[in-house]
């Protein structure tokens, strides 16, 4: 089965246009942006800089829900929306690479699948995107989805799923 992660890369679009595109499109729900206080809370809570595209996308959207995707949210307590620490908590627990801080989850799919930043694969100020599969053993490693975030939302934007 073809994943929208398979597909061919096409010229990746600036944060700022994919975030106009997932603004525009109806289907999207999400609970309304976090301040730069709860960001910077966040970001000392965790210990690490937060990619500056995901930082952009969380200051317009704080989490929410995107075509087949859920991505954490830090600025609501909609129980609609996961909560980013309680996810990370959970995470913590199940997933190895989590635990030893090297991958930071930020969204899961419907499948079970969890989307980390990996926090060992960074590059002006972005960190790699990878899958975590709900299937994985301890001794498995993440699959790379993207280069970084806007990469990442560009995929899920354009999917037809």
């Amino acid at each position: 089965m073809s994943s929208l992660f398979d597909q061919a890369e096409e010229e990746i679009k600036s944060i700022t246009e994919i975030i106009s595109l997932l603004s525009n499109d109806s289907e999207n729900l999400y609970p309304g942006g976090a301040s730069e206080e709860e960001i910077s809370e966040l970001e000392q809570e965790l210990g690490t800089t937060l990619p500056l595209g995901y930082v952009e996308f969380l200051k317009k959207f704080g989490g929410g829900s995107f075509r087949h995707l859920q991505l954490y949210s830090i600025a609501s307590e909609d129980e609609n929306f996961p909560d980013f620490m309680e996810q990370v908590f959970t995470h913590t627990g199940n997933i190895h690479l989590v635990q030893q801080g090297d991958l930071l989850p930020f969204a899961d799919d419907y499948e079970g699948n969890i989307f980390c930043f990996d926090l060992q694969h960074s590059r002006d100020g972005e960190f790699q995107v990878v899958r975590w599969n709900h299937d994985f053993k301890h001794e498995d490693e993440p699959i790379l989805i993207a280069q970084n975030f806007a990469e990442f939302l560009q995929k899920i934007e354009i999917s037809q799923i």
